[in-house]
């Protein structure tokens, strides 16, 4: 097993969160390659087909990779049971909750057309269904991986999956055939999946991995991988239902663009509000299966430690990004969509990524020590005030509601996880005092960032103003924490492989 050390799990994430945008940023040039090759009708049936593919996927994959990750960890610290045990039973689940889907579709695929709302989406969907098959088989290595505390390898094939996409999607839509151009856009996926899959099988074949018998654990890892995979597939549907009530909300209070808003909510403030969550990915990713190793070694010190480490590092990252969010949230509205709408949400909207990112690590923590039962009914917590929101908050608020109730969601969530926590592993080092420091360094940081707003803005470049704006309170940011904060300071100091002195 890996060493584990703070100046590696800092580093890792580092490398891993690099790679992540990298790979999401492929994705995202290939989607507008993909529009513009498509068209906008053909566009609409194919995202149609891969919105209800994109269920059947995560049904297929779910909370298999955390579940595998951590059943390895436990078998490295208590020698429960044998790896090889784990990954055939995850490649078993994997296939039963992949395949039997597009087996139903392409039998009874008629049956089920009526549902779609254009009959292209049906075969669109057969296609994708296959590569569904190769996708949840490929998560299952991903688990074993993580597992192992090997990070950089599944990040890799990650990124070659979407590499392949690219390539085989312009190779795809250029052949001189009668298949339907959305056709072979899918065909392209499931060349990717496929090719993701079989590299990285002939990577763990090549590292002398085994397979096992995979009844023995197939329930149990099926009993903890059924609430995780529960969260998701609820949370898929929750953003289908806020997609529904909320402009008709907006409607009833009195708004006469309600699509546009929601529009703009939902295609560029959420996801400029979510790209933290890139980085608290990587950290969850890296932390996951350490965490899994001290509890089923019952080592209660370490665990305390990795925690308090984890959470610790998410509200630094915190402190540094939400004062850049906040000072520049209006530029990047108008610099990346030109709407001023959307710049003034993304700045007003900018508080919810503390609670946010202290929800998802948080989460992940439980998970990762076998409390998955738990978040599941945390999850309804946060979301319930979500959606009371949605319904009852629009006629004062308007949008804003939608951003408020998610801000409730993120709190409450992150409040029950940590307050269960307490229970089971006390936090060390005055974390709760580090997070209120933080919170009140957030003001003065921000003026710092208008000031020199003010400054800059108007006398060079926009673009380059707010380069030199962004760096400038990021800079302030990690100076000011490094000064006050004993946290923030080993935080830095690890990131850049230096040793602390004693």
């Amino acid at each position: 097993m890996k060493k584990f050390t703070a100046t590696t799990f800092y580093k890792t994430a580092t490398i891993v969160t690099l790679l992540s945008i990298l790979e999401r940023a492929l994705g995202f040039l290939y989607r507008i390659a993909l529009s513009q090759r498509l068209g906008e009708e053909s566009l609409g049936v194919y995202q149609v087909a891969h919105s209800v593919f994109g269920v059947f996927l995560t049904i297929g994959v779910g909370g298999l990779p955390v579940t595998i990750s951590r059943f390895i960890a436990r078998s490295k610290a208590d020698g429960t049971f044998q790896e090889s045990q784990v990954l055939s039973s995850g490649f078993l689940l994997s296939f039963c909750l992949s395949a039997l889907p597009a087996l139903l579709f392409w039998l009874f695929g008629r049956v089920f057309s009526p549902i779609l709302p254009d009959e292209r989406c049906l075969p669109v969907l057969q296609i994708l269904l296959v590569g569904s098959i190769f996708s949840s088989a490929f998560a299952v290595l991903r688990g074993s991986m993580w597992g192992n505390k090997s990070f950089l390898t599944p990040t890799l094939f990650e990124l070659l999956e979407e590499s392949s996409i690219v390539l085989s999607g312009i190779f795809f839509l250029s052949l001189k055939v009668e298949l339907p151009l959305i056709e072979r856009a899918a065909w392209a996926t499931v060349f990717s999946s496929a090719l993701a899959f079989l590299v990285a099988f002939f990577y763990f074949l090549k590292s002398k991995g085994k397979l096992g018998s995979p009844l023995p654990l197939a329930k149990q890892i099926l009993g903890s991988a059924v609430p995780i995979t529960a969260v998701r597939v609820c949370n898929s549907l929750l953003n289908s239902l806020i997609a529904i009530l909320l402009p008709v909300m907006l409607v009833r209070a009195g708004e006469n663009n309600a699509m546009r808003v929601y529009g703009v909510l939902s295609g560029m403030v959420i996801p400029v509000l979510f790209v933290p969550a890139t980085l608290i990915g990587s950290l969850s990713l890296v932390l996951s299966p350490q965490l899994s190793e001290n509890y089923y070694q019952n080592d209660l010190s370490a665990l305390q430690k990795n925690v308090t480490q984890g959470l610790s590092a998410t509200v630094t990252l915190v402190g540094v990004l939400l004062p850049a969010v906040y000072v520049l949230g209006k530029e990047i509205g108008q610099i990346l969509f030109s709407s001023q709408l959307a710049g003034e949400m993304i700045q007003n909207g900018s508080p919810i990524l503390l609670p946010m990112s202290l929800s998802m690590l948080s989460t992940t923590i439980l998970n990762a020590i076998g409390f998955e039962k738990q978040t599941f009914r945390f999850y309804f917590v946060g979301a319930l005030a979500l959606l009371l929101s949605v319904l009852f908050l629009p006629r004062f608020l308007g949008a804003y509601a939608y951003l408020i109730g998610m801000g409730a969601n993120f709190t409450l969530t992150a409040f029950c996880n940590l307050f269960f926590l307490r229970k089971h592993c006390p936090l060390k080092g005055g974390f709760y005092v580090h997070l209120l420091k933080t919170i009140a360094f957030l003001l003065p940081v921000s003026l710092f960032g208008q000031a020199l707003k003010a400054f800059c803005l108007g006398k060079v470049h926009a673009l380059l103003g707010v380069g030199i704006v962004g760096a400038g309170v990021v800079l302030f940011a990690v100076a000011l924490q490094c000064l006050l904060f004993r946290e923030s300071r080993a935080f830095f100091v690890k990131i850049f492989g230096k040793k602390q002195r004693k």
